[in-house]
């Protein structure tokens, strides 16, 4: 099991960037606290986790029976992501502000922002097309165990990463992280035009093939 365990791991490691989404997640979480930065790291570790899960032991079946594929998934990943870029980099202050506000009243309040952890972070962020089509390679080529174990490996990473990145991002200052988050957002709306091009490609390709 272990003589293959890099073969799983590498792609894996490639497909997730745990370093490439630090930013990104130092950027969407930057009007939270340091107890709610970890609460979000746990939700998109534990979330990416559930489905990951869910891909490896019935992703083919589970695609089937719905009727999709990858590049479905490309596409509307990108209009997610899409939508939280621009809504960031247009209102990110004053949503933040909207969201202190409610706090402060209603303890107990669970805005949207909370669920920040599980989307985008959580999917598609840590677990986008990208590393769902090398879970489902893996488990192919390697088998359940391996690709499990590459799994929790990079998992682990990707929470090591978001732990401490709060830490990273009060190091450089109010300043320096608004300009860093307005940066990364502009960023994360380039990817997300990546993922639509790329599933719209892999439709208009799917659909050539088919053609006679």
């Amino acid at each position: 099991m272990f003589a293959h365990f890099p073969d799983a791991f590498l792609p894996l490691f490639i497909a997730i960037d745990a370093v490439g989404i630090v930013p990104i997640f130092m950027s969407l979480t930057a009007g939270a606290t340091l107890a709610q930065r970890h609460r979000f790291a746990r939700q998109a570790v534990l979330t990416a986790l559930a489905v990951a899960l869910v891909v490896v032991f019935a992703g083919n079946a589970l695609f089937n029976a719905l009727g999709i594929d990858l590049n479905d998934i490309r596409v509307s990943g990108g209009i997610l992501l899409l939508i939280i870029a621009i809504t960031d980099l247009l209102f990110g202050e004053k949503m933040q502000r909207r969201v202190s506000d409610d706090e402060v009243e209603d303890p107990e309040h669970v805005s949207p922002v909370e669920a920040v952890g599980i989307v985008p972070l959580g999917i598609p962020l840590t677990l986008g097309p990208a590393a769902i089509t090398t879970l489902l390679i893996s488990q192919e080529s390697y088998g359940y165990p391996v690709t499990v174990l590459s799994l929790l490996a990079n998992l682990a990473i990707v929470f090591v990463a978001f732990w401490y990145g709060p830490w990273l991002l009060d190091k450089m200052g109010e300043a320096a992280s608004k300009v860093l988050a307005k940066v990364v957002n502009l960023f994360l709306a380039a990817i997300a035009v990546a993922m639509i091009r790329a599933g719209i490609a892999g439709m208009i390709s799917s659909y050539l093939a088919l053609t006679p």
